[in-house]
């Protein structure tokens, strides 16, 4: 009963509440439950403080043990780790080899810029969305969509074997019940409907950045990872190969083989958890006002859906795992939203595989980023009319089942029609434009004859 009800309360998946009743003491379980139990008005009114506490206290808020925590080893005889690391960094340096050898770095802006180079070179999409995180450390506006809040943070002892073992002797405590790792909570990590919170021990942070600029830049980095994936095996790895020598040499090639070795981009939300667009499309659809009522399953029987409301006039706070579990969305309509494609989070659409139709249409994109064709592979038909080119995309040729495109064209005379050859499988092309009689003949003469054409005309 008393896990049913701080379910109820708290919203906490039923994971964490085993983990309640494994490694808190029940007085502190009861203590909390009996507040939301007699005055729920109350609770509402609590200040944010007070509701941080009970969730350290309960294990709730953050996942503890995930790599965003600090780790204090101790300073004794022979110790090589002395102070305080993430736990990326201890985790990682005990499996490496001299091959991966960490880079030099001085401050925290070197190591920015020497990542967003290296991403720049291999992953463009990644560039972007790392710049993007990086503007918004330790902001506090309203109008991003990323929140830091200094908080005072408690810290919990959790008795951990696997993390343990990972662990440099003086980097934990020995208990009469088991090792604990020397764990200081330092960010509590929340989804909030247009903005991340990022709740966090500012001394901690402040002390990495300028005494450890490494730490710091592990820290960051792992931070922005967790935007993709819940593999913290590959976020470990991935957040060390970035900050080793060997950074420098890999290419987009080694890249896409690490993602896919290790399913980076599993990232998968609840639906209270996902950004505000989505979630009020989805539920809207399901005829559900609470988020909370929606299940796994109802998301499965989604084949359609509509994301160009008159209320979505841009997506700004899109988030990876917004598509999760509608591995049935066979049509998905995005039209309207300028500047989407230059928004997305990288890897956006890896839960759709089975989509056929899509909708980009006067998203007044400038680019097509060539991850979307690698994860829609069954994509059949392709609307991108409204939108400025002279060319088609090289993602747009790779679509392996493309049969029907929509395109515009402003000038007949500067868009390159022989691309058309390179799609084997399209059948149809619908073209939007004012044109005159003179320019329908020419359009017939360049398309592959095997190709219908059709003009749109307004």
């Amino acid at each position: 009963m008393i896990c049913l009800k701080l379910k109820e309360y708290l919203s906490i998946n039923l994971k964490s509440i085993k983990t309640i009743k494994k490694e808190v003491k029940l007085f502190t379980v009861i203590n909390f439950f009996l507040v939301l139990t007699f005055s729920p008005p109350a609770f509402s009114n609590l200040n944010s403080e007070f509701l941080l506490r009970a969730f350290n206290e309960i294990g709730g808020g953050a996942i503890v043990g995930n790599g965003g925590d600090t780790i204090e080893c101790y300073n004794v005889d022979g110790a090589e780790f002395v102070g305080l690391f993430t736990l990326d960094y201890l985790a990682e340096i005990q499996q490496t080899n001299s091959e991966s050898k960490i880079s030099k770095i001085h401050t925290w802006e070197d190591s920015k810029i020497r990542i967003g180079n290296i991403l720049n070179k291999i992953s463009p999409e990644l560039a972007l969305s790392f710049k993007d995180f990086a503007t918004q450390i330790m902001t506090n506006s309203i109008y991003g969509t990323r929140k830091w809040i200094p908080t005072n943070l408690i810290d919990i002892d959790i008795k951990d074997e696997e993390i343990t073992k990972l662990l440099p002797s003086n980097c934990y405590q020995k208990k009469s019940d088991g090792n604990y790792p020397n764990l200081r909570q330092t960010v509590v990590r929340t989804f909030e409907p247009k903005q991340i919170f990022y709740r966090y021990d500012e001394k901690i942070l402040n002390y990495q950045k300028t005494n450890n600029p490494l730490q710091y830049s592990f820290f960051m980095v792992h931070e922005w990872l967790w935007d993709f994936t819940s593999n913290i095996k590959a976020l470990r790895r991935l957040n060390w190969l970035l900050h080793s020598e060997v950074a420098n040499l890999i290419d987009s090639e080694y890249l896409n083989n690490f993602f896919e070795t290790y399913d980076f981009f599993n990232r998968s939300l609840s639906l209270c958890d996902r950004s505000e667009e989505i979630r009020i499309e989805i539920q809207k659809l399901l005829l559900l006002d609470d988020c909370k009522l929606v299940k796994k399953s109802d998301l499965l029987k989604i084949k359609e859906l509509k994301l160009n409301s008159a209320h979505l006039k841009e997506f700004k706070f899109l988030r990876s795992g917004d598509f999760g579990d509608l591995f049935f969305l066979e049509t998905l309509n995005l039209n309207d939203q300028h500047g989407l494609l230059e928004t997305l989070p990288p890897y956006f659409f890896r839960h759709l595989g089975n989509l056929k139709n899509l909708d980009l249409s006067n998203t007044k994109s400038i680019n097509f980023p060539i991850w979307i064709t690698s994860q829609l592979k069954n994509l059949e038909y392709l609307n991108f009319s409204s939108n400025p080119m002279t060319r088609l995309h090289n993602a747009i040729l790779a679509f392996p089942k493309l049969k029907i495109l929509e395109i515009s064209i402003e000038d007949v005379s500067l868009f390159n029609f022989y691309d058309l050859y390179s799609i084997k499988t399209l059948k149809e092309i619908r073209i939007h434009g004012t044109f005159l009689p003179n320019d329908l003949d020419f359009i017939k003469q360049k398309v592959p004859a095997r190709i219908k054409v059709i003009f749109m005309v307004p």
